[in-house]
């Protein structure tokens, strides 16, 4: 565990040795690629030995003890802070209890005895003072007005049950990313370079979960907006890559802007950025009342502060409504569609969220807007998804779709089943992403084809390709026994039985949340049908039409009548085996315990529970089958088969009557042909509106710059004019001297001899004598 730090280092020791002298020494590829995955699985092992040692930390009795007193010294400062702070008033009653959720009886055995029974243990490693502070004044919160705060932010790296799982499966995941690579960029001329990115995506990757405090996981979370910026705009001469990359770059800033807001509040109430302090000491407040009135720092000050940190989340995971950047991220390869958008960067905000769970949970309403956004997002992305035709972005959408149900998991106080997604999904949706990277390659002359319309029968020729990417289709659908099922329908479940919301608001949550689900199951069967059924398109497609150039970044054979689909190299395919079979397995290790009664122990969940705060919510023994959760499985599972069916019979039965449904429900598909609109909203009304602002800011801006350039212009003329002055020859000075003594003497003489001149006798007139009149 004291090497830590090691894991986020190795990629780095590989982004700087690619990325400076691979090209330089005229290394192969072979070798280049091997360093970058020499790397990434070094820090995979430095992970799995890291992880085992802790969890066998975790358990040290002594180091539990510690763990007790620390936070209940960190729970009894915000309490005198709170006494000190604040008058003698009631809790205020959260929203769970008027709702019905919980009553005060249930609160109160929850914190003594669900909240507090798996201790949180961080292991820290520190490396040095990275900024060193002095004593603050708080400026928010209870202890507003008051001093004390002793800011330092240290360069530390922090492992526990949530860090700890995020760096195994991100490593694992990742290097058989960098694995298919190989295969899928050999030729490419700009071989070190893509690896390079690669790495130093990782390293910025592994900072962000691995950082003790929230100022090193904004340097990890800028860091992979960075490297994210760099993988979408490889192709370097083509523009949609170009705006891609900079769209992703630009929308995510605004959600980073809500992240720097929240740190600056966080130090501000709490006078510390370190999670496990602010983590501790938020546990001591209560939980705050639901609605607008707690949108303000007055009444709601960790509302404010969950709302900000969301924004920010919202940004880097593409929720509504900042999700637009992620499916014109496909311009980039393929490999880095599957490593930034399936197993790392976009699942940042969910690791976020779930990381501040104590701060959410004190705050039903931010709850609510993350359980909503979610949901919201899960829908229209789905929908959206309906009439892709290009197939990177059908599987983009279908990441945005996921994404929202983490974060409805998360909303609804599932921070568990949340992030227990986010690893399934890791797994199907890389080998998803990978197997269509096996498509594109294999699948046309050029390697560039996406368009699903130039497909077609596709496992007639790669079969390893079409086996694989079945299992991650039934896991991401949800058909049990595959991962996704687990997953996902604990997070449905756990929608309608909310202990946050009222019984109805979760049973809107839920039916919203299987319409969703539904609708996943028929889009990726269409992508599945559409790829790999009916009849072979691909000697239509654009390879083949005379004309037809590549581009300068291809490094494909030129298109002939003779060319059929291939499947890709062993280097590609044994990814995509290992992927399905995680798709098929992973699952198991986070099953309810409500579906086995407690016979088949829930380990994600028993893993995470000291980093989630049950306080308000606490988790009740299973000692039973819970016969209603087996109703709802068996109702998705039925459900999602139902729309499996519907796609594969339209798609790969009757594949003309897609066209026929469309022209009949015309206003349905150009709502979701063009993306609910969104882009054009954004384009015309946010955009246009922000350019007449900047128009408006400009013509103020040159009107200051007009009467401060007047000034300096005048002041520069009379530099001009009294320079002349300065001669540096002293009988000129003597000169200026002597003649300012004159007109100073004159000027007295003047003055002097007036008033001598007004005053003599002979100016002064007599009276004239008074005359009468009769």
């Amino acid at each position: 565990m004291k090497l830590i730090a090691l894991i986020p280092f190795f990629p780095l020791i590989g982004f700087v040795f690619n990325g400076v002298f691979a090209k330089r020494l005229g290394l192969s590829e072979k070798v280049i690629g091997g360093i970058a995955c020499l790397m990434v699985a070094a820090s995979f092992f430095c992970s799995v030995a890291a992880v085992y040692e802790f969890s066998h930390y975790a358990h040290d009795p002594k180091v539990i003890a510690e763990a007790k007193a620390r936070q209940a010294e960190l729970k009894a400062k915000a309490e005198g802070a709170q006494k000190t702070g604040m008058k003698a008033e009631a809790k205020p009653e959260s929203h769970a209890a008027k709702s019905g959720g919980h009553d005060a009886k249930d609160k109160s055995a929850g914190e003594h005895a669900g909240g507090h029974e798996a201790v949180a243990t961080p292991y820290t490693v520190t490396l040095f003072e990275w900024i060193p502070g002095g004593m603050l004044n708080y400026t928010l919160g209870n202890n507003a007005g008051r001093g004390g705060a002793d800011f330092s932010v240290k360069w530390a790296y922090q492992l526990d049950q949530l860090s700890g799982l995020y760096i195994v499966f991100i490593t694992f995941v990742a290097f058989f990313i960098h694995l298919f690579a190989i295969g899928y960029m050999h030729g490419d001329k700009s071989f070190p370079r893509f690896f390079a990115y690669l790495n130093l995506f990782m390293f910025m990757m592994l900072n962000l979960v691995l950082g003790a405090n929230f100022l090193m996981t904004f340097v990890g979370w800028e860091g992979v907006g960075l490297a994210s910026y760099l993988l979408i705009g490889y192709y370097l001469k083509k523009p949609e890559a170009g705006q891609a990359s900079k769209k992703a770059f630009v929308m995510n800033r605004i959600g980073d802007f809500g992240l720097m807001l929240a740190m600056m509040a966080i130090m501000a109430v709490f006078g510390t950025l370190d999670y496990s302090e602010v983590m501790g000491m938020v546990q001591a407040y209560p939980q705050e009342a639901f609605g607008w009135a707690s949108i303000s720092f007055a009444t709601g000050t960790l509302t404010v502060i969950a709302l900000l940190i969301f924004l920010g989340a919202a940004g880097k995971s593409a929720q509504i409504p900042l999700y637009t950047w992620l499916p014109d991220a496909m311009a980039g390869p393929t490999p880095v569609s599957a490593l930034i958008h399936a197993a790392t960067m976009v699942t940042a905000g969910v690791y976020l969220v779930a990381r501040c769970n104590p701060i959410f949970q004190r705050s039903p309403t931010a709850m609510f807007t993350v359980a909503i956004i979610g949901l919201a997002t899960a829908f229209v992305a789905a929908t959206i998804g309906i009439t892709q035709t290009d197939i990177k972005k059908a599987l983009a959408y279908s990441t945005v779709s996921q994404l929202g149900f983490m974060f409805l998991g998360c909303g609804v106080g599932a921070f568990v089943a949340g992030v227990f997604h986010v690893v399934t999904h890791a797994f199907f949706k890389a080998q998803l992403f990978l197997g269509s990277g096996s498509v594109i390659h294999g699948g046309s002359p050029s390697g560039h084809q996406q368009e699903m319309a130039y497909y077609g029968n596709f496992r007639k020729y790669m079969p390893i390709t079409f086996a694989t990417m079945m299992l991650s289709l039934l896991a991401i659908c949800g058909i049990i026994p595959f991962a996704g099922f687990f997953s996902k329908d604990e997070i449905l479940a756990k929608a309608m039985h909310t202990p946050v919301f009222g019984h109805e608001t979760g049973l809107i949550l839920y039916a919203v949340g299987l319409l969703t689900a539904g609708i996943t199951a028929f889009y990726m069967t269409r992508l599945m049908c559409l790829t790999f059924f009916g009849k072979e398109r691909f000697l239509e497609g654009p390879d083949f039409q005379e004309g037809h150039g590549h581009h300068d970044d291809d490094h494909h054979a030129p298109a002939s009548k003779d060319f059929h689909p291939h499947e890709s190299p062993l280097v590609m395919t044994l990814p995509l085996m290992v992927l399905g079979a995680f798709a098929l397995l992973a699952g198991f290790a986070g099953v309810s315990e409500e579906l086995t009664g407690g016979a088949f122990p829930n380990y994600v969940h028993h893993w995470l529970a000291p980093v989630v705060d049950s306080t308000f919510y606490p988790e009740k023994t299973v000692t039973a089958v819970n016969t209603t959760e087996w109703i709802l499985s068996i109702v998705s599972v039925v459900w999602a088969l139902a729309m499996m069916g519907v796609a594969f019979f339209l798609y790969a039965v009757k594949p003309e009557l897609p066209g026929k449904l469309a022209a009949t429900l015309k206003p349905l598909y150009t709502l979701s042909f063009r993306k609910w609109f969104w882009d054009e909203i954004l384009d015309v009304y946010v955009v246009g509106a922000l350019k007449k602002l900047n128009l408006g800011a400009w013509g103020v801006d040159f009107l200051v710059d007009s009467v401060v350039n007047f000034f300096a212009w005048l002041a520069r003329a009379s530099s001009v004019l009294l320079r002349t002055a300065q001669t540096g020859l002293m009988q000129n000075y003597v000169l200026v001297m002597t003649l300012g003594v004159f007109l100073l003497v004159v000027g007295m003489g003047y003055t002097f001899f007036k008033e001598i001149w007004t005053n003599s006798p002979a100016k002064t007139v007599p009276a004239a004598p008074a005359t009468s009149r009769r």
